[in-house]
């Protein structure tokens, strides 16, 4: 068997996350369905990270097993051809037989985009959240400092978690640019809990507005105090799915 390592984007706008055992309406479900009509076999697939409903992505990786005869060019094709138009395959490659798109993952990074023009900007409307008000981004980057490292990110995580909810983020920042009306907010971890980016977000957009403070993330963390409502998902894109 083949081990197949694909570079994936998509628009996730129309859909339910990247997987979700109860609908077909998700990233997976699209994509297996074009390798059965592609391969006409049932493959099972990997994801490195599981999107929420309404992330977009840039940069997911997923890998399969195969037996198909098709070049890696003939195969890249052929999917691209049978996806729909929000769903694009970008790279293709053939793995070692061990490599797994999830287990080897070493880090991952998101970006969050943020459109503060007074005017919603017609050309970015699905893929930033528009957001007029100021921002003391002074606020945000003291806020940002305090949560990169190793904690306990439970209070920033959605559902019940049965494994731990230790993670490590190695950068978040804040980027902004002078010739635009555009922010954006980029943060790389080792992995994310459930809709931790989006609660991230959340809570430093509330700091940056000054209905919190800096000092709020320490009893977050604790577990004293509880985090923001999440930012809506249609700023969130996963950019990088990091092996080595």
């Amino acid at each position: 068997m083949r081990n197949i390592k694909l570079l994936i984007e998509y628009d996730g706008t129309r859909y339910q996350g990247f997987t979700r055992r109860d609908s077909g309406k998700t990233i997976s479900y699209k994509l297996q369905e074009a390798l059965l009509r592609v391969t006409g076999k049932e493959v099972d697939l990997t994801g490195a990270v599981k999107t929420d409903p309404g992330v977009h992505a840039t940069a997911q990786t997923v890998h399969f097993l195969t037996d198909t005869p098709l070049s890696l060019r003939e195969l890249k094709t052929a999917l691209n051809r049978n996806l729909p138009m929000d769903i694009a395959v970008t790279g293709i490659s053939e793995m070692p037989s061990r490599f797994h798109a999830a287990l080897n993952l070493k880090s991952c990074a998101y970006t969050y985009l943020l459109d503060t023009g007074r005017v919603p900007d017609i050309f970015t409307g699905k893929y930033a959240l528009h957001f007029p008000a100021p921002l003391h981004t002074k606020a945000i980057e003291a806020a940002a400092r305090q949560l990169c490292g190793t904690h306990d990110f439970a209070c920033f995580s959605a559902g019940k978690n049965k494994k731990s909810t230790v993670r490590s983020i190695s950068e978040l920042v804040l980027y902004t640019s002078e010739s635009s009306s555009q922010l954006h907010l980029y943060i790389c971890a080792d992995s994310f809990l459930r809709l931790m980016p989006q609660l991230i977000v959340g809570t430093l957009l509330d700091i940056g507005t000054g209905k919190r403070f800096p000092e709020d993330i320490t009893a977050i963390l604790e577990g004293t105090s509880k985090c923001s409502a999440p930012s809506p998902a249609l700023g969130l894109c996963l950019m990088e799915t990091n092996y080595v």
